[in-house]
């Protein structure tokens, strides 16, 4: 009991558990961003001529299965700071332990979502918003500030700096200010979806063509957006491009649903809340995503959808809406009402603004947890007695988010965020071979904590533990995903030229993230006389 009192910073770590199972739930769905996400989806079709979307998406929730599973039972079983990192350090040891949270942080928080978030907040979803609202109100102004905004990376920096900022004071003011973002942004978000949902339904692709055709001023700008695209213009369906599609597209909006896990310190009730939060935002995900895409399909076409994806990434020029294609600016221009405008076109631009403050809470927490075991400074743990937030650590993070913004705003979003693709599956492969494996090699501390869990938790099935299909499930989804962004597709590679980038970039942070382990282990080795890879032998305290 003296070593882990000495490995760990101190007894307890500040924080409190002020989350409900509702926040958890809102959480993860701010990570998800189920509609934001959606569009941003159909953006990269042209990757995958002939996907068929609907059941992309229907595939895209089975990765989430082994996940489920695995971060539900491993979440109840030690509900603790730092989620992934506390599993799989306390499994396969601290140093991988540590890596694995090093990558999903560089490769994940960060840039995934911290700085791509900040960026599309702006630079994406802003110019749609001005340009709608400029359209039905008859404002040139308005239309002009959207087309600005789209063409001004500077002022659109700026702004995004800004998002970020306020990101972070709502998490460094303490839990009750992100308790009130969900509350009413993301509840008003969930109102809006519901509002696009029913606005799609009477709508026709004969409707669409008609009103296409009038905002491009020409009778044929349908068949020439078409016509334009070439190959990719004519939708050929093929089963083979959809299942290579379904992780890495399919799954891409599901991606994070799992975060909740990483505050489970701070989370009420966690044996109820945390299994909860993630079916159920897997369940309503999935939902949202299936009625969007067929609505989707069904009034703007396969082939309209695949040629603007295409046309978008590569000649935006001879698309005739000027700023992001998202399908919300064709509804609007299908009604043409201002107030239904707003609420459409706002809802890409809310759905990434709401992300900010969780990127910020959860990575800040993922910092704190490698302070709290001192493989990072002591001071990056400290916790503000007055909001029980950790301070530091969220100013630190929001500078790494802020660092990558600039370099999406002005070395290539698409680049960018093609250089860290692989980083991710590497990362979320390791807590499932922990999961798989957790049973057999930590006997003791699986019976301490899963094996006195009730019902399904830790139930076997054909001889093995529901932990072990769930890893081996989460494992198997995490290795496809690998081998879908690297095989083959039509004419080159999804990862294509950033291949070898990416590779790189896999295996440097793999090492690096052993580097600064080690680093640390040495450090307090000879400073303080001290093994920190004890704190992977117990839980850390609450």
């Amino acid at each position: 009991m003296t070593s882990e009192k000495k490995v760990f910073l101190r007894d307890a770590t500040g924080l409190v558990r002020g989350l409900t199972w509702f926040d958890t739930f809102g959480m993860n769905m701010t990570f998800i961003n189920c509609v934001g996400g959606f569009l941003v989806t159909l953006l990269f079709l042209y990757y995958f001529p002939g996907v068929n979307i609907p059941l992309m998406f229907a595939l895209g929730a089975v990765p989430t299965i082994g996940m489920f599973i695995v971060y539900s039972i491993l979440s109840v079983a030690m509900p603790r700071t730092g989620g992934d990192y506390v599993f799989t350090g306390r499994v396969l040891g601290q140093s991988i332990g540590f890596t694995q949270a090093f990558m999903n942080m560089v490769g994940f928080y960060i840039t995934t979502l911290g700085g791509f978030n900040a960026w599309l907040t702006i630079f994406t979803d802003g110019p749609p918003l001005l340009y709608a609202m400029g359209l039905t109100t008859n404002n040139p102004g308005l239309t002009n500030a959207g087309l600005t905004l789209d063409a001004n990376p500077m002022l659109g920096f700026s702004l995004s700096t800004l998002v970020v900022i306020i990101g972070a004071l709502l998490v460094i003011f303490g839990l009750q200010w992100y308790r009130r973002m969900i509350k009413y942004v993301f509840g008003t978000y969930m109102i809006f979806g519901v509002i696009l949902v029913i606005l799609m339904i009477p709508l026709s692709n004969s409707q669409f063509i008609t009103a296409y055709n009038a905002l491009a001023g020409k009778g044929t700008a349908y068949v020439d957006t078409l016509t334009a695209a070439g190959q990719y213009g004519t939708f050929v369906p093929s089963l083979t491009q959809t299942l290579l599609a379904f992780i890495p597209l399919g799954f891409l909006t599901f991606t994070g649903f799992q975060s909740s896990v990483i505050v489970g310190g701070e989370v009420r009730n966690p044996r109820k809340s945390q299994p909860l939060a993630l079916g159920l935002s897997v369940l309503v995900t999935t939902i949202l995503l299936i009625i969007l895409s067929v609505l989707s399909v069904n009034i703007f076409g396969a082939s309209f959808l695949e040629a603007v994806s295409y046309l978008w990434a590569l000649a935006p020029s001879k698309l005739p809406i000027p700023v992001t294609p998202f399908p919300t600016l064709y509804v609007t221009v299908m009604y043409g009402n201002p107030i239904l405008a707003f609420i459409v076109n706002v809802l890409p631009l809310l759905g990434n603004f709401m992300m900010g403050p969780s990127v910020m809470l959860v990575g800040s927490r993922l910092l704190f947890s490698w302070s709290f075991d001192r493989i990072i400074p002591q001071k990056i743990a400290s916790v503000n007695e007055k909001f029980h937030s950790p301070v530091i650590s969220v100013i630190l993070l929001a500078i790494f988010i802020e660092i990558w913004t600039y370099v999406l705003y002005f070395q290539g979003i698409v680049t960018g965020w093609l250089v860290v693709s692989l980083v991710i599956p590497v990362s979320w492969m390791l807590p499932g071979i922990a999961a798989v494996v957790f049973p057999f090699i930590k006997k003791d501390l699986y019976n301490r904590t899963v094996g006195i869990l009730p019902g399904w938790y830790s139930k076997k099935i054909l001889g093995l533990p529901s932990l072990t299909w769930g890893g081996i499930i989460l494992a198997g989804t995490m290795l496809t995903w690998i081998i879908q962004q690297i095989v083959p597709i039509i004419a080159f590679t999804y990862l294509g030229a950033s291949l070898p980038v990416a590779s790189g970039l896999t295996v440097v942070l793999f090492v690096l993230g052993l580097v600064i382990y080690y680093a640390a282990k040495a450090y307090h080795k000879q400073k303080d006389a001290l093994d920190i890879s004890l704190a992977g032998k117990e839980l850390p305290p609450e």
